[in-house]
C-alpha cells in the first residue's frame, strides 16, 4: 500500500496530525489494512494461478515436441512473477566422462532484459565445477533462493554477468527424477518471492515436469513402434532371403546332380559301346559336376562356420610366391572361359606372410572367379603391393560395374550385382560373403570402388603377421 493511500484510509476515519486516534479508530484502520492485505494476496493468487493455466494451455496446444517449444509458453510465469527472465534448463551426461551437465533449452524475457539463450557458457554447464551445491539440494526436490550479495565465488561467476540481483530456482522433477530447473531472476531490483508466488511457482514446475514425462513416454512410444516395425522389415526381408536362399541353392544343387546322374545314366546304358574318346569326355563332365557339387556344399558350410565364428584357422608361414602362382594358374583358366585376358603385377620381393594359407588362397580365387564371371572379353588385373607390415591385392575388372546402391549388398549373403530372378549369371552369391568373413577373420579388409557399365576394384589387404588372438578361433 502506498503512502497517499494510507493518508487517505486515516482522513476517511478522522485521524490527522491534529487529531489523534483513539483505540476504535486503530481498529478500524488495522481491520481495513488486513482486508487489503488480503485483497491483495488474493488478486496475486488469481493471477499466478490465470499464469499457470495459459502455460498449459500453450504448452499442450504446441506442436512441438522439443523443450524450445517452452519459449512462448514461459511468458505468462514471467509476467506474472514481475521476473526479468525466466528460463528451462535440461540436465544430461557429458559424454566425455559421464558428469552430470546441464543446458539452457528454453527462455523468456522481458522487455529491454538481455537474452542468455545463445550464451555458451549456459551449454553444457557442470554442476560439479560451477553450481556444486545446486544438484544436490534440487536432487532432493528442494528449490534455490538468493540475492545478489548471497552467491559464493563460483555461483558469481556464472550469475553475475548476466546482471541477476536475485534468483529462484526449482528443480523439474520427471518420474522421480532430477532432469532440470525452472529458473526466475530479477534483474532490476533485489527482492525475495513471497511464501505463496514460491508455492504456485512451484506448482507450475511440477506442471511442467508432468508435461516433460509425458512427452518422454510418446517418444519412447514412437521408438518402440519404430522398432517393431523395423523388426517387422527384416522378419519380412529373412522371409523373402529364405524363399530365395532355397529358390537359388535347390538350382545350384540340382544343375550338377542331374549332370553327374545323366552322364552315369549313358554309360550304363551303353556299356562297351563308347570309344575311350567319349567315355574320357563324359568322366570328365562327371567329375567336373562334381566339383562343382562339392563347392556349393563348401561354400555352405564355410558361411555357416563363419556366422557362428567356428572358422578353423591353421596358422603357419607361407610361401607367397607358390601361393599366388597357385592362384593366378586357376584364374586363367576362368579368364579364357569368358574370353578374358588375366594381367598381373606382382613386386620383385614379396617377403614373408604369417597367416593361413588355404584361406588366403580361398579369398583370392573368390576375388579373381567373381572379376572372371562378370567381366566378358575384357581385362581381368591383379597388381599385389607389398608393405611393410601388410599386403593389398587389387583386383580390377572392365565387367559390368555395380550400381551405388548395390555396392554394399553384395557382400549379403546369397546375393549378386544382377539379382533378378532371370538373372545371367550363375552361383550362390556366398563367395564375397564368406571372403569378407575370412579377411576380417585373419586381421584383413576388403573394400570396392565400382562404377555400373565401368569395371570394379576390390582391394583386400592382409596384415603379414595374423594376431595371435585370431588364430585361436577354431573349429
Amino acid at each position: 500500500m502506498d503512502t497517499s493511500s494510507l493518508h487517505r484510509q486515516l482522513a476517511a476515519l478522522g485521524i490527522s496530525a491534529e487529531r489523534p486516534p483513539d483505540a476504535s479508530a486503530w481498529r478500524a484502520l488495522l481491520a481495513r489494512l488486513q482486508d487489503d492485505t488480503a485483497g491483495d494476496e488474493l488478486r496475486r493468487r488469481e493471477r499466478y494461478l490465470e499464469a499457470v493455466v495459459e502455460m498449459q494451455a500453450r504448452l499442450l496446444t504446441s506442436s512441438e515436441d522439443h523443450l524450445g517449444a517452452f519459449n512462448h509458453a514461459l511468458a505468462p510465469l514471467g509476467e506474472a512473477a514481475g521476473a526479468s527472465r525466466v528460463y528451462l534448463f535440461e540436465n544430461h551426461r557429458r559424454p566425455s566422462d559421464g558428469a552430470l551437465v546441464t543446458s539452457q533449452r528454453a527462455e523468456w524475457c522481458a522487455a529491454g532484459v538481455c537474452a542468455e539463450i545463445d550464451n555458451p557458457a549456459l551449454q553444457g554447464l557442470a554442476y560439479d565445477d560451477f553450481l556444486p551445491r545446486w544438484a544436490d539440494v534440487m536432487a532432493r526436490g528442494e528449490r534455490i533462493e538468493m540475492l545478489a550479495r548471497e552467491y559464493d565465488e563460483l555461483e558469481r561467476m556464472i550469475l553475475a554477468p548476466q546482471g541477476i540481483l536475485s534468483i529462484l530456482v526449482i528443480p523439474l522433477m520427471v518420474d522421480g527424477e532430477f532432469t532440470g530447473f525452472i529458473g526466475f531472476d530479477n534483474c532490476a531490483v533485489e527482492r525475495r518471492w513471497g511464501a505463496i508466488e514460491v508455492n504456485l511457482l512451484s506448482a507450475a514446475a511440477t506442471q511442467i515436469g508432468l508435461i516433460l514425462a509425458q512427452r518422454r513416454a510418446q517418444r519412447q512410444l514412437a521408438r518402440a513402434n519404430a522398432e517393431v516395425a523395423t523388426a517387422r522389415d527384416r522378419a519380412v526381408e529373412a522371409s523373402r532371403a529364405k524363399s530365395v536362399f532355397l529358390a537359388k541353392i535347390s538350382h545350384e544343387l540340382r544343375t550338377p546332380l542331374n549332370a553327374i546322374l545323366g552322364y552315369t545314366e549313358l554309360l550304363l546304358e551303353q556299356p562297351g559301346e563308347r570309344d575311350e574318346a567319349e567315355l574320357s569326355g563324359d568322366l570328365r563332365r562327371i567329375e567336373s559336376a562334381g566339383r562343382h557339387l562339392l563347392t556349393v556344399i563348401n561354400d555352405l558350410l564355410d558361411l555357416s562356420r563363419a556366422e557362428a565364428d567356428k572358422i578353423s584357422l591353421r596358422i603357419e608361414p607361407v610361401e607367397l610366391t607358390s601361393l599366388l602362382a597357385d592362384v593366378i594358374g586357376a584364374a586363367r583358366h576362368l579368364a579364357r572361359r569368358h574370353g578374358n585376358r588375366l594381367v598381373t603385377e606382382l613386386p620383385a620381393q614379396l617377403g614373408e606372410l604369417l597367416s593361413d594359407r588355404t584361406r588366403v588362397h580361398q579369398i583370392l580365387l573368390n576375388l579373381l572367379s567373381n572379376a572372371c564371371k562378370y567381366t566378358h572379353d575384357g581385362e581381368v588385373r591383379l597388381t599385389v603391393l607389398a608393405h611393410a607390415d601388410a599386403l593389398e591385392f587389387q583386383i580390377h575388372d572392365t565387367g559390368i560395374g555395380i550400381a551405388p546402391a548395390q555396392i554394399e549388398r553384395i557382400f549379403d549373403a546369397f546375393t549378386q550385382a544382377d539379382d533378378a530372378p532371370t538373372r545371367a549369371y550363375e552361383g550362390t552369391g556366398l563367395g564375397l560373403t564368406i571372403s569378407r568373413h575370412l579377411s576380417r577373420i585373419l586381421g584383413g579388409a576388403i573394400d570396392v570402388t565400382s562404377a555400373l557399365g565401368r569395371g570394379s576394384t576390390f582391394t583386400f589387404t592382409l596384415p603379414r603377421h595374423v594376431r595371435p588372438a585370431l588364430s585361436l578361433i577354431a573349429g
